[in-house]
């Protein structure tokens, strides 16, 4: 993008109209947008850091810091102040900051279960299950795939058959050497990690369900991993509509 550099006519205009007009109000007359503004008046040092002065303010900030409050929170509570200018306060006076704390754990948990009750689900789990159902629904297939299947059944439809090799190619995964050091293998795409773990992979799982075949050794090779197979999609295999977001 080409830059837009200041004019001498629009910094005297802003040095001027600064600490007079609104920050919008020089934005729409200069033609530039805020954080331009705003950049180029702390530049020139025409923005001064906000101090909150108002009587009484330190013992409000002091009561509700030792409650565990964030500096947002206390901004917010006095009236929608600044909170880099609460936040300088509190250093200032030497206090931790109370962003992680008990209190704003606390904060978080309320406002997470009060979010999972309006949309009917018990917890975070579910909520990424209801996801999870809901990106399978909308791509045609059967919602219990879980995401990377579907992005695997999506590759094979628009693609045709195609090899392991091809498929985690295609999904930019991450090869892992084999214990021998001979090879390098895709683990969720393979049988044999099929075989070493309690779970089925990715490719097995769909076989299973029948959602997609083995058609085949297109490679013959040497040692465990050496044999290439393709594999499709089942030619009666039926896609709902897919919903556009």
């Amino acid at each position: 993008m080409k830059q837009r550099y200041w004019t001498p006519g629009e910094l005297a205009v802003l040095r001027r109209d600064y600490c007079v007009k609104s920050k919008r109000e020089i934005a729409a007359e200069l033609n530039r947008p805020l954080c331009s503004i705003w950049g180029k008046a702390s530049a020139l040092g025409l923005s001064r850091p906000q101090r909150i002065n108002a009587p009484g303010f330190e013992t409000f900030f002091r009561e509700k810091h030792a409650l565990g409050w964030s500096d947002s929170a206390i901004a917010k509570a006095w009236g929608g102040t600044d909170r880099h200018a609460v936040s300088r306060m509190r250093k200032r006076l030497g206090l931790a900051s109370n962003l992680h704390c008990k209190y704003q754990r606390e904060q978080v948990k309320k406002k997470t279960r009060e979010q999972l009750r309006k949309a009917g689900l018990k917890s975070l789990a579910y909520l990424r299950f209801k996801v999870w159902r809901d990106r399978a629904r909308a791509e045609g297939w059967p919602e219990e795939l879980k995401p990377r299947q579907v992005e695997i059944m999506n590759l094979l439809w628009e693609n045709g058959p195609m090899a392991r090799e091809q498929i985690g190619q295609a999904l930019g995964m991450r090869k892992k050497k084999r214990s021998d050091g001979r090879r390098l293998w895709y683990p969720m795409l393979s049988n044999k990690a099929a075989s070493e773990t309690t779970g089925a992979t990715w490719l097995s799982d769909l076989m299973k369900r029948g959602l997609v075949i083995d058609l085949g050794r297109i490679e013959t090779g040497h040692g465990p991993g050496g044999n290439r197979h393709v594999y499709s999609l089942p030619l009666g295999i039926q896609r709902g509509a897919r919903k556009e977001a």
